[in-house]
């Protein structure tokens, strides 16, 4: 499941969207391991959101729990997010060799408003945007190529998928506040597609 993790794009997006289908999909595991990919349903109503089912069952992955139905957002909850994406605006074509992960901050909508008008506009009821805990302004948050990784909350002892990466506000790596789907928008749509 992914936002971001397919690359289309003009102005036919939501042709593409449609005609998306499991052919033309790989997933790469551990950098050289290709899993065949049986079905993708893509979300009906837009948004970048699709599930993926694989083949096989991929045995390095750590599983992450999907928020109970009816959670609200995770606002204020100190995550962990990760990717793949690069390491430094001065590179944005060459991807970290390794999974970086980095402790962040979900914001409240008034404080991702206020960040995201900045740069373009109000955030959806859709996302939600973190950042570093003490400052958006830090170097350490996302980056090129992190798009459709995760953000994480511990919940009760467990991680649970809070947001899935989907942009942010600055074009330098690091800074600015990330912008993600908020998963607890999607559950209703998750459990019915999976159950």
């Amino acid at each position: 499941m992914g936002s971001h993790c397919h690359a289309l794009c003009g102005e036919n997006y939501a042709d593409q969207l449609e005609e998306l289908d499991s052919n033309r999909i790989t997933i790469i595991v551990d950098g050289t391991n290709p899993v065949t990919v049986e079905k993708v349903v893509i979300y009906p109503y837009g948004f970048d959101f699709a599930l993926v089912k694989t083949k096989a069952a991929i045995l390095s992955a750590v599983p992450l729990c999907l928020p109970e139905i009816g959670t609200s957002t995770f606002i204020n909850f100190n995550v962990t997010v990760a990717g793949w994406g690069s390491t430094g605006s001065d590179v944005p074509k060459q991807r970290s060799q390794c999974l970086k992960v980095v402790e962040q901050r979900i914001f409240t909508k008034d404080e991702c408003d206020k960040e995201m008008k900045k740069s373009f506009g109000k955030v959806l009821p859709r996302h939600i945007c973190f950042s570093s805990p003490s400052s958006p302004n830090n170097r350490d948050g996302i980056c090129y190529g992190d798009s459709g990784g995760p953000v994480m909350a511990r919940v009760d002892g467990s991680w649970t998928l809070a947001g899935i990466i989907s942009g942010g506000t600055n074009s330098t790596c690091g800074s600015g506040l990330g912008l993600a789907v908020d998963t607890t928008r999607f559950i209703t749509f998750i459990t019915d597609t999976i159950t």
